[in-house]
């Protein structure tokens, strides 16, 4: 990294994901615009510069909107989220019928709404079972906690994003299914667990 792009850092992308969207959309919620990325001039000022500056300029661009725009900038955030946990996936919209099959329309319909069902409903199971594997934490093991946190994790950062459908969260789906699994065969403890938190 230090000599592909002059310097090191955890993730060049983060910054300019952040600038190009959640940035972009909290300037767009002061100026009662909808935020359209193909005519974002934001994102064309951004990929003009080179890696180190493009950094920098989101930085600079961060701790302003959190000084002076700190409300259309957490608004935006949890637009992106909503928006990250109820659309399906974002490559279903760009698909062709280039051989002009029969019935394309509707294969592709019904593909749309199981993706964005399968979202809903899979982010719905993981923060269910996360916060109350969370709350047992003491009959539950690490590993699995693990999970819970990465799931979180997850969850929490595709508000940096938007437009994005299942991206994001496609990333948790394997381990939403390990919380869903683990929690209905130790149903019984979890149970007795959470009824003594309780009291």
């Amino acid at each position: 990294m230090k000599s592909k792009f002059g310097d090191y850092t955890f993730s060049y992308i983060g910054d300019v994901t952040y600038y190009n969207y959640l940035g972009s959309k909290a300037i767009c919620f002061k100026e009662n615009k909808v935020l359209n990325q193909s005519t974002n001039s934001r994102a064309a000022y951004i990929f003009s510069l080179d890696y180190a500056n493009q950094k920098k300029v989101a930085t600079q661009d961060f701790l302003s909107q959190v000084q002076f725009n700190t409300k259309n900038l957490v608004l935006a955030y949890i637009d992106d989220v909503e928006e990250n946990t109820k659309t399906g996936s974002s490559n279903l919209l760009i698909v062709e019928n280039k051989n002009k099959s029969v019935g394309f329309d509707l294969i592709v319909k019904i593909a749309q709404e199981l993706s964005e069902w399968q979202n809903k409903l899979l982010t719905l199971f993981g923060l269910i079972f996360s916060i109350v594997l969370i709350l047992v934490h003491k009959k539950v093991p690490k590993i699995i906690l693990f999970f819970c946190t990465y799931f979180f994790y997850v969850f929490l950062i595709s508000g940096i994003s938007s437009t994005q459908g299942d991206r994001f969260h496609v990333l948790f789906y394997p381990f939403v299914l390990i919380l869903i699994f683990y929690s209905l065969k130790h149903r019984n403890i979890l149970f007795k667990a959470t009824k003594q938190s309780d009291k």
